[in-house]
């Protein structure tokens, strides 16, 4: 059995990487591909610390340009793509591909068809336009594009997964079968989060009386990191480092709100960062007021590392942050939501250690050993 991997995004995503660490280690799979896109004149991007997981597999790029008017990652394929699509069909027997509203994922669902013997299975972290909005204009371009075209990017895919139940009306809502429908959420490596590490507090100038609040992903507004800002700006008087990492196409943009409200000393901002343990076991909270994600990597990391959270009522998330059990879950734009249990977090230390040693507890429920058994039983 030969598979190949479409990664959709310049960043690969975290469950591509662990999937092809664990299969490379199975009987039955003879080769694995990676198909993923790269800036013009650029090398593959591993930066994050997950690709180096990537040891056998092999790897195949093409170059891509983003569009102008863009901030999100939105990577255009240059013409080379096209005709390496068709190599990859000719060589794997199985394609899974991540994610269905890019330009490079139309293609390989259109490629699919001069290969009718080849398994084509598209995995789906969310569904724009439907569990989370994106604005009035892209949310009315999403649903257009799933009614003229949802019959063939969703009918296409042999198997269509979701990262987690609360997906499923969204996705019929879009379109699919119920009966082409496969939940199997992410999975993490929860030993890899345990033992030693580095306390990060003196790096950040973290006083003792102060605690240590935490975001790790891109720079996007999509990821609520101005939410965070105005919260922060309504708990001035509380002592705390927030500590935001990673990059992204807004990070400056964040960075000056951040002074305008006056915030200077109390946030940083780290960029790209690849010791994701030492930082989350650091850490005192974590906070993802994201407007839409798929089943965050970032909060199972959080989980495994012991961190109570406070984060958005968004589909997904919710399968793994449990309202007064191990976070708090607030509406996405409720900044008085946001603060009022921020400060309690912050103030009770009783009550981080109760609800970090819940999700401690409830992060052993998602481990990659079941998602992948399932995997296999759809590529079989």
């Amino acid at each position: 059995m030969k598979i190949c991997f479409i990664n959709p995004t310049i960043l690969i995503k975290r469950p591509i990487s662990e999937i092809i660490n664990t299969l490379e280690e199975k009987e039955g799979i003879d080769e694995i591909g990676l198909l993923c896109p790269t800036k013009i004149g650029k090398k593959i991007d591993k930066s994050l610390y997950h690709t180096e997981l990537l040891k056998k597999v092999k790897i195949y790029t093409y170059p891509t340009f983003q569009l102008p008017f863009v901030k999100s990652e939105w990577p255009m394929p240059l013409p080379s793509f096209f005709f390496k699509t068709f190599k990859i069909f000719k060589k794997y027997d199985i394609i899974h591909m991540w994610v269905y509203f890019y330009l490079s994922s139309f293609w390989i669902t259109f490629t699919k068809l001069f290969f009718p013997k080849k398994k084509l299975i598209l995995t789906m972290d969310t569904v724009p336009g439907e569990s989370f909005k994106t604005g009035k204009l892209m949310d009315a371009c999403f649903r257009l594009y799933h009614k003229l075209f949802g019959w063939f990017i969703f009918g296409v895919p042999k198997k269509i997964t979701l990262y987690g139940k609360s997906l499923i009306p969204f996705a019929k809502k879009a379109g699919i079968k119920e009966k082409k429908i496969e939940v199997i959420p992410t999975g993490i490596n929860n030993e890899k989060f345990d033992g030693e590490y580095i306390n990060l507090r003196n790096e950040f100038h973290i006083k003792d009386d102060e605690k240590m609040i935490l975001f790790i992903g891109l720079m996007l507004k999509r990821k609520g990191i101005d939410i965070i800002l105005k919260t922060l700006n309504k708990l001035k008087e509380e002592k705390f480092k927030m500590i935001f990492v990673g990059g992204g196409p807004e990070k400056k943009e964040f960075e000056n709100l951040a002074q305008k409200l006056g915030l200077g000393e109390k946030v940083i901002f780290t960029g790209v960062r690849k010791d994701v343990k030492d930082l989350c076991r650091t850490a005192d909270i974590f906070f993802l007021p994201s407007r839409g994600e798929g089943l965050p990597g970032v909060v199972m990391e959080a989980m495994s590392c012991s961190l109570p959270l406070l984060s958005s009522k968004i589909p997904c998330t919710t399968d793994l942050v449990k309202d007064t059990e191990n976070g708090y879950l607030c509406e996405i734009e409720d900044i008085d939501c946001y603060s009022q249990k921020l400060k309690e977090l912050l103030q009770i230390k009783e009550l981080r250690e109760k609800m970090g040693l819940k999700s401690k507890e409830l992060i052993k429920n998602f481990s990659w050993d079941k998602s992948i058994k399932r995997f296999e039983e759809i590529y079989k």
